[in-house]
């Protein structure tokens, strides 16, 4: 294991055990009332941070991984907005222990300053919908639409995805299976895996197209029952994944 990512889970295990946290993985969350609030430790290649979010039971939750929003827009004199690094810049050698704890330590300063002022703001639906959700204006999802009553906007949100799928499914070669295996970009002894995960793919796919047109159907009438219970379904089943994601990984093999 990466000696930041030992420490980080040690200390920030330490620290945040005692908020009603858990750890799963490298995600440490907690149920509060109907969302989940989450922190994760996120790297690209050797720069790391702190990704956080919050998240509503009945927008669906089955995985904690988040990587949306990072602390390293809360650091001192960081213009370039930049995480931080397991290796040195002047040796290029992997961080020690010691230099590794201060890496850590710095990100659970930054973590109790800024986020989680910000997970005591947000501890339901509505605060989730005023403080999140409203800020960021290029977010537009049908769910929420739905949920707050504004069903023109899900209409056309629904609209713009059927007719992508349907595009996509229109314009696609139905020979591209056998061309990528023709032309060697599929291994000899994956060729049968490749084709049943490109089959499960498209069954998924037109899946969704049903479903959607369904929204929309159930929207004109609109069908206000349907989505209540649709989105107590959601948080059922958040629910159940987030008492125990190991078991639930198991048994559903992901």
């Amino acid at each position: 294991m990466n000696s930041i990512t030992k420490i980080y889970k040690s200390k920030f295990k330490e620290r945040l055990s005692p908020y009603g946290f858990s750890l799963y993985r490298r995600t440490f969350y907690r149920v509060v009332n109907d969302v989940v609030q989450m922190l994760m430790l996120y790297n690209i290649d050797t720069s790391y941070t702190i990704a956080f979010d919050v998240c509503p039971l009945c927008l669906g939750v089955n995985d904690l991984y988040c990587e949306d929003v990072g602390i390293q827009q809360f650091r001192k004199n960081n213009p370039h907005n930049e995480g931080w690094y397991n290796q040195s810049f002047f040796t290029g050698q992997k961080l020690s222990d010691e230099e590794a704890e201060i890496v850590v330590d710095e990100m659970l300063s930054i973590v109790f300053s800024h986020v989680m002022p910000m997970f005591e703001r947000i501890i339901d639906w509505e605060s989730w919908l005023n403080d999140v959700y409203r800020q960021r204006v290029n977010i537009g999802r049908w769910e929420v639409n739905i949920k707050i009553g504004n069903y023109g906007e899900a209409i056309l949100i629904l609209q713009e995805q059927i007719e992508r799928i349907q595009n996509n499914l229109l314009n696609r070669d139905p020979d591209y299976i056998e061309k990528y295996i023709r032309e060697g970009y599929v291994k000899a002894d994956y060729v049968d895996e490749y084709r049943a995960r490109c089959a499960a793919a498209e069954n998924e796919t037109r899946e969704l197209l049903k479903f959607y047109t369904n929204l929309l159907e159930r929207l004109s009438i609109p069908d206000n029952e349907y989505f209540n219970n649709h989105f107590a379904e959601q948080e059922a089943k958040a629910r159940e994944y987030l008492s125990n994601p190991r078991k639930y990984k198991q048994k559903n093999g992901y």
